[in-house]
């Protein structure tokens, strides 16, 4: 389940929504072991394509539990439902690799026997980690705290490393 983007939705009461899914999908998600307050979740989908960071519920009674704030915004799933958020939690510190930033996630109860992730993250959090695309490589770059972090675009392609030199064109 994916977020693609926040709109205002007219039915016959207004709701905020984001979409989650996209037609436009790959078939294959970057992965990464995301580090959320001192514990680490691993292969967490990178997923550019949502403007929304998403954790289940399950994954924030284990990890956080920090004060959730009603959330104004739905989210519209693939196959076009809606769920409402449990909540928002702001200002959540995660790592990768050594890059730390904060950044805020909608929590979701996922629908029974849905497959569902424990954790996304997307553009908010991508931009904060100065994410580059680099398609003509197939990696993503990742920026900060004088770290460059280099992510495959497709997982099989091996796991992420950090690079150890300035030079733009070895990316």
């Amino acid at each position: 389940m994916f977020i693609l983007k926040e709109e205002v939705y007219t039915p016959k009461v207004s709701k905020n929504i984001a979409y989650m899914g996209n037609n436009m999908h790959n078939g294959f998600d970057p992965q990464v072991d995301l580090q959320i307050n001192e514990l680490l979740i691993p292969k967490v989908v990178l997923y550019f394509g949502s403007q929304v960071n998403i954790l289940t519920k399950s994954t924030w009674e284990k990890l956080i539990r920090s004060k959730l704030i009603k959330s104004k915004y739905y989210l519209k799933l693939v196959d076009q439902g809606l769920i409402e958020p449990l909540g928002l939690c702001r200002n959540i510190e995660t790592t990768i690799m050594g890059i730390t930033i904060t950044t805020d996630f909608k929590v979701i109860e996922p629908k029974e026997g849905s497959k569902s992730y424990p954790t996304l993250v997307s553009q908010p959090w991508a931009r904060k980690m100065k994410a580059n695309i680099l398609l003509e490589k197939d990696r993503i770059k990742l920026k900060g705290q004088g770290k460059k972090i280099i992510i495959p675009l497709d997982p099989k392609e091996g796991t992420p490393w950090e690079e150890l030199d300035d030079t733009e064109d070895k990316v």
